[in-house]
């Protein structure tokens, strides 16, 4: 029998949202709260950046991803979350005949040595043998199976170029793993933080000593685990299909869609309230979550406490970034696309710095006879690519796309995606997001969660969003 009330307000449906009030709703349940959590969004749907478009050209389905096209297989979070949401038959792995990636280099794409596991070696035959590097440069970066570690402590940092390159050396730092790494966080190797970023390196440190051997073990227990050596997975569908399936579970009469909160009020008593920039009224709520990136996030907390916003705003730079799918026939394509994509560090890239050739790395993403490419710009200069037109970014994403694999004829179809509020964590992030996130919880009822803080990949969310609906329910005890 239900006998203690409960109302939540979260701010924004994307991944984090989502999964914070699917969460709840269970909590809920198991601990007999009468719980009435509303999530307001300035958008038509669920998901935020998780939207899967499907594309028909002439009767034929192309599956477009606007977001993300994956998760790290190795974090549980997400995969823990579908499994629970029933899913479990909808995962997807790479395809494993194109698991390698390419190298744009003097105008050309090179194949990256087999076996590189978050730009480390794992199979060092195939990596003696990479031509990409110089003799020395290879027996550098091998050196670290001997060199003594020196683990980072827990309050110390440095960027992924300089721990990587004190680890491995600079030449296969800078070839290599610096654009493979600072290209998921569309930034610059030498200016992010490891910690924030790929904490799973100074930890390969601190417990194996050695990078290589802590991911060669890692293959082998993902080999034992699941026949497969797949860094990362997605749904049949498209990841769209995961915020579908949460704003099932949550019900659709909690979501608010085209409501814009404009302003957070502290009450006299606990709790707050919500302007709603529509005419349905504010929303009373005894906690309140702002989730999102800290730049996207820093407006409306400021509304809260101007302090809090300040830090939430200067805690992490953001970045913009384009995206430009194009769908094209196969016969349009003069090189073999045996690969997930290529990394574009050259100068003659412009402003293109990767490409994913989607029917090649995951099942089901283009009909037969097809292809579906995709390519990533990301401003070199600081210009923000987002204020361009149309026309211009898919030129010139489709000019490098030409020069790389060669292609003739104009593309079946092109979609430009603009994205803003892409974290871009320094190093010491860590401990600037504890601080803020502490002063936060120094406020009853206020909660922040999302990409930037801790994280930013959907299991980091994920996880981020389950420990926030935890604290929630434990402060009604």
């Amino acid at each position: 029998m239900t006998h203690r009330a409960l109302r939540v307000a979260i701010v924004g449906a994307g991944i984090s949202g989502l999964a914070l009030a699917y969460r709840l709703k269970k909590l809920g349940e198991e601990h007999s709260i009468d719980l009435t959590t509303r999530i307001f969004d300035a958008g038509s749907g669920p998901g935020g950046i998780l939207r899967t478009e499907n594309v028909e050209v002439s009767g034929q389905r192309f599956v477009l991803e606007h977001g993300p096209d994956s998760w790290v297989a190795t974090k549980p979070e997400t995969r823990a979350l579908v499994e629970e949401l029933g899913m479990k038959d909808d995962v997807i792995e790479t395809l494993p005949a194109n698991r390698r990636v390419l190298l744009a280099l003097s105008g050309k794409l090179h194949r990256l040595p087999d076996g590189l596991m978050l730009g480390i070696p794992t199979n060092l035959a195939a990596y003696l043998q990479t031509p990409l590097l110089r003799k020395r440069a290879r027996l550098r970066a091998l050196l670290d199976l001997a060199l003594p570690a020196k683990p980072l402590g827990d309050d110390e940092d440095e960027t992924i170029g300089a721990f990587l390159t004190r680890r491995l050396g600079s030449e296969h730092t800078n070839l290599l793993a610096a654009p493979l790494l600072g290209g998921v966080y569309a930034g610059d190797a030498y200016s992010l933080s490891v910690q924030a970023t790929f904490p799973q390196l100074p930890q390969a440190e601190r417990e194996a000593g050695s990078l290589i051997r802590a991911m060669q073990a890692l293959v082998e227990r993902r080999k034992q685990k699941t026949g497969s050596g797949s860094m990362f997975a997605s749904l049949k569908g498209g990841l769209g299909a995961l915020p579908k399936k949460l704003e099932e579970q949550i019900g659709r009469a909690a979501f608010q869609y085209g409501s814009n909160v404009s302003n957070i009020g502290r009450l006299e008593g606990p709790g707050f309230r919500l302007a709603i920039d529509t005419d349905r009224g504010p929303f009373h709520a005894d906690h309140v979550v702002v989730t999102g990136a800290p730049s996207a996030s820093a407006p409306l907390l400021e509304k809260v406490s101007p302090d809090l916003g300040r830090k939430t705003r200067e805690l992490v730079d953001a970045a913009s970034t384009v995206i430009v799918l194009f769908g094209l026939l196969s016969e349009q394509v003069h090189s073999p696309l045996d690969a997930s994509g290529f990394l574009d560090p050259s100068e003659e890239a412009g402003d293109v710095v990767a490409g994913t050739f989607l029917s090649s790395k995951w099942e089901g993403r283009a009909p037969a006879g097809h292809v579906l490419l995709r390519v990533f710009l990301r401003s070199k200069e600081g210009r923000d690519l987002r204020e361009r037109e149309d026309s211009t970014l898919s030129k010139m994403a489709f000019a490098r796309l030409q020069a790389l694999v060669g292609i003739s004829g104009e593309p079946l179809f092109t979609r430009v995606i603009r994205h803003g509020h892409r974290p871009q964590p320094r190093p010491g992030h860590i401990q600037r997001a504890r601080a803020l996130l502490a002063d936060v919880a120094k406020v009853p009822g206020l909660h922040i969660v999302g990409s930037g803080y801790e994280g930013i990949g959907i299991s980091d969310c994920v996880r981020a969003a389950d420990a926030v609906a935890h604290a929630i329910v434990r402060a009604k005890d």
